[in-house]
């Protein structure tokens, strides 16, 4: 039986990622992280971005067609960018950062490790968000999750689809997957800024002890696997 249109909840959530999980790679950190809302607040948190985003290049003479990379972002426009997008009651950062050198197995396939991380994120840092909405019987919560085109083999972009859908199948909510590319895709843009910061909060935290101090805990949530688990203190969001 098909919910009706007022009986689904949309959410919506954009992910990047920073670090490397190839076995040569001699990164001890890997993160996925990015931001989710509900589709109402999509399009305002985009406009958010959008408006602090030009004005940092007109600030910098950059031209509008650059792409802002957070790798390559001072503290001043990461903390713009931030104070911006908080402003938005619906907005809500969120990342996990693996520590791979406490992995008791090795990393066989990127993809499928990728997969893996995903769903620890939304285990522990996005169901808790919504844990209200998955409870209703009468609602369906449908997850429009948005990912960096990676350099990943593309044989079967539904791959995140089907495993998220198939290893939480006993939860009120479907999923539906696409990739974007962020040179043309804002949202991802500040997935990139959220997992950057999460990312350097672990690899080298100095570097970005300014940014962190600006940043709301509550409206920002980060788990560290698989030493931590993050007790997510914000309330449903949705």
């Amino acid at each position: 039986m098909t919910p009706k249109d007022d009986q689904v909840k949309h959410i919506m959530v954009y992910l990047d990622e920073s670090g490397h999980i190839h076995r040569n790679s001699k990164c001890q950190y890997f993160a996925i992280g990015g931001f989710c809302c509900s589709a109402e607040d999509d399009q305002k948190i985009k406009s958010l971005y959008k408006r602090t985003n030009k004005k940092i290049k007109k600030n910098y003479n950059l031209s509008l067609d650059v792409e802002l990379k957070a790798s390559q972002m001072d503290d001043a426009q990461k903390i713009d960018l931030f104070n911006a997008l908080k402003t938005s009651d619906g907005f809500c950062g969120v990342g996990i950062v693996f520590d791979k050198q406490m992995m008791q197995k090795p990393i066989e396939s990127e993809n499928m490790f990728y997969n893996y991380g995903v769903k620890e994120l939304f285990e522990d840092v996005i169901f808790p968000l919504v844990d209200d909405l998955m409870d209703e019987p009468n609602e369906v919560v449908v997850f429009h999750v948005t990912c960096d085109n990676r350099s990943m083999k593309s044989g079967d972009v539904k791959d995140l689809e089907k495993f998220l859908s198939t290893t939480f199948i006993e939860k009120n909510c479907s999923f539906k997957v696409e990739y974007g590319n962020s040179a043309s895709n804002y949202s991802i843009q500040i997935a990139d800024l959220i997992v950057n910061t999460a990312f350097m909060s672990k690899k080298d935290p100095e570097r970005v002890e300014n940014v962190l101090k600006t940043l709301d805990k509550n409206r920002f949530l980060i788990a560290y696997s698989p030493s931590e688990k993050y007790e997510v203190r914000a309330e449903t969001l949705f």
